[in-house]
């Protein structure tokens, strides 16, 4: 199977996101498929750490000159999304013709861009919606033109139309996905999971280092690693920090960047018990979420962010940390349902100082919750069954038939390997 990637922000563990299709293309290689990827130069432009090889050898890479940071305003990232649309649908359209195109939002006009080079090469496509476009920019106010809304709840539904098949990566997205009249049979989840041969990486020997090195002996970690955006809720963090700066026993640290970044710093002049470094590429954050004790996974209190599928909460899970949740929906429902986590309502630095305190005030249930988030990370979260189920719904679309049984097969083939071998837990 020749498998064609549309792809504005493919990255590797040397960047400081997630690096999903890192592993997912190197899983099809492996597996005999050919692979070609239209992306942009943006996070190869970016790499921290130079320790992984960016692309396997033989995929055919066209990388855009398309910049873009975090930091941009919303007509900047406009015309980058615009430039690489254009651009990438003439690399698509020069190269040879796949048996299927992986279109990937966001934006949806990276996702637009497969859909044409589909329809005029004629082969089916794929959607993987990694965010609900339009209306997370919609619900934030980034984008408030009327006619502009439109045209893009138009482009929105018309994708979902296209597509042979639609991947989501929350429960809640698709939700939302089926309500917007996608068929039931059209539309699977796969959550962005975690790298368990990253996660894995570190040794004790690491992780002792680590804290000598950053002054953290003793301490009890509170993580908050990511960006620090404007819906990230960081204000809410630093409030709760401050509430808990007599707490000498425990420390927040901060690693990311974004648009809040000097606020962040400011409090970590301030406040003893805040500390923050600078973003880490993918395979050195993972090594923070395995030292820390318990790890923050906030938003602002958007309905739509409520449905994303954020990469800190399988990498936290992976690593053994238990997670702070803000946001009501799914993720909600799961730390409560596998009791791997808590929440706390969006902006209430209050309730978040008081459930930190409350979960370091008993050390054997925490340790007992931290073996059930790895459990569940091991179950249901480990990209490499992921790339499976991807193969499957990626052969069935170009095959012209439904990906339904190839799912269901592999799902009953993991449930009775998971019979055989049961995963124990602290209890």
């Amino acid at each position: 199977m020749h498998i064609l990637y549309v792809y504005q922000f493919y990255n590797s563990p040397d960047c400081s996101t997630t690096a999903k299709h890192h592993g997912f293309i190197r899983y099809f290689v492996e597996q005999g498929h050919k692979v070609s990827l239209v992306t942009s130069r943006a996070f190869f432009d970016q790499r921290i750490t130079n320790e992984f090889e960016w692309l396997p050898e033989g995929v055919e890479a066209v990388h855009i000159p398309v910049a873009y940071e975090n930091e941009m305003g919303v007509a900047r990232r406009g015309l980058a999304f615009v430039d690489y649309m254009v651009r990438a649908l003439v690399s698509g359209l020069k190269m040879e013709k796949p048996d299927v195109i992986l279109g990937i939002s966001t934006p949806l006009t990276a996702a637009w861009t497969a859909r044409q080079i589909a329809r005029i090469k004629r082969v089916p496509w794929v959607f993987e919606v990694k965010d609900l476009w339009p209306l997370v920019p919609v619900e934030v106010g980034a984008i408030s033109n009327p006619m502009a809304q439109r045209a893009l709840f138009r482009m929105e539904r018309k994708l979902y139309e296209s597509a042979a098949h639609v991947v989501s990566l929350s429960p809640g997205m698709t939700e939302y996905i089926l309500k917007r009249g996608t068929p039931e049979g059209k539309v699977t989840t796969i959550v962005n999971g975690t790298d368990f041969y990253l996660v894995d990486r570190p040794d004790e020997n690491r992780l002792v280092e680590m804290r000598a090195e950053h002054g953290l002996e003793g301490k009890k970690i509170v993580l908050y690693g990511g960006k620090f955006g404007r819906m990230n809720d960081i204000p809410m963090l630093l409030r709760a920090a401050e509430q808990l700066q007599h707490r000498e026993d425990l420390h927040f640290m901060f690693i990311g960047y974004g648009f809040l970044q000097p606020q962040v710093e400011n409090a970590a002049e301030r406040l003893p018990n805040v500390s923050t470094i600078p973003t880490l590429a993918k395979h050195q954050m993972l090594e923070w979420f395995r030292l820390a004790d318990l790890s923050l996974v906030t938003f602002i209190d958007v309905p739509s962010l409520g449905t994303n599928s954020p990469s800190k909460l399988y990498d936290s899970l992976a690593g053994y940390t238990p997670v702070v949740v803000t946001n009501p929906g799914w993720t909600k429902d799961l730390v409560e349902r596998e009791s791997v986590g808590f929440y706390v309502p969006t902006g209430d630095d209050a309730a978040l100082a008081t459930a930190i305190e409350s979960a370091f005030a008993d050390e054997e249930a925490l340790v007992a919750m931290a073996s059930r988030g790895r459990a569940l990370a091991e179950r249901d979260f480990d990209r490499r069954n992921h790339a499976k189920v991807l193969e499957a719904i990626l052969e069935a679309a170009s095959a012209g038939e439904s990906p339904k049984e190839r799912i269901a097969h592999l799902a009953q083939r993991d449930r009775l390997r998971n019979e055989a071998n049961p995963v124990k837990t602290a209890v």
